[in-house]
């Protein structure tokens, strides 16, 4: 009996120990399954080559913020931002400068930003947006034009690594939410803003003051 019992008591030893065994792996198997998704929902947010919000994500957070926007009475500011003669600058630097810059750009105006609400994105290819919550058509056009100075100083800053000479147009609009008025129609409003700091000579910035009203 006395060797039942130790048999006993040995199995049931051996038993929880394996239960623990196996309750561990599985919550370490559950910890790497999560990161893994935590790092699939990540790049499915954000541009490879930039680091920062991609198109998609963009979209969300334009309708998230419009509905918040619209429920607070509250404006939603947004510029667009194009490096201006951006194929040049690949041409004769070539496309390792170009992705170089592409980065410094997003850096630069990553850092000109200070809310958390506050979204930058790369819209495709060398074209930025900005999203910003809260902001009238001043403050809008006030960041757009410290954005531009930022690009602009990037071939002068130490630390930057023979960053050829850019300059960057910008177009800005803001409105209050309301009916009749779209998510689609502030992009169309920015859009038409930077086509004409394009066609006006580039390196500017341009307000859509005539939208929302």
């Amino acid at each position: 009996l006395t060797i039942l019992i130790l048999v006993l008591r040995y199995w049931l030893g051996s038993h929880r120990q394996r239960e623990q065994w196996l309750a561990e792996q599985v919550r370490e198997r559950t910890l790497q399954l999560e990161r893994a998704l935590d790092e699939v929902e990540r790049a499915s947010r954000i541009d490879g080559l930039t680091a920062v919000a991609n198109r998609g994500y963009f979209d969300e957070h334009l309708a998230r913020s419009w509905e918040k926007a619209e429920a607070e009475g509250t404006p939603l500011g947004l510029l667009m931002l194009d490096l201006d003669r951006f194929k040049q600058l690949n041409d004769t630097h070539g496309h390792q400068v170009g992705d170089d810059a592409l980065r410094y750009v997003a850096q630069a105006l990553v850092a000109s930003v200070h809310r958390s609400d506050d979204l930058v994105a790369r819209y495709g290819g060398e074209e930025f947006v900005v999203l910003l919550p809260g902001a009238t058509l001043e403050s809008v056009g006030q960041m757009a034009e410290a954005m531009r100075q930022a690009i602009a100083d990037l071939s002068t800053q130490t630390g930057v690594h023979a960053m050829p000479a850019m300059t960057a147009s910008a177009g800005c609009a803001s409105v209050m939410p309301r009916d009749g008025v779209t998510a689609k129609d502030l992009i169309r409003a920015a859009d038409n803003a930077l086509y004409r700091a394009k066609r006006s000579g580039r390196n500017r910035v341009e307000l859509a003051s005539d939208f929302g009203r």
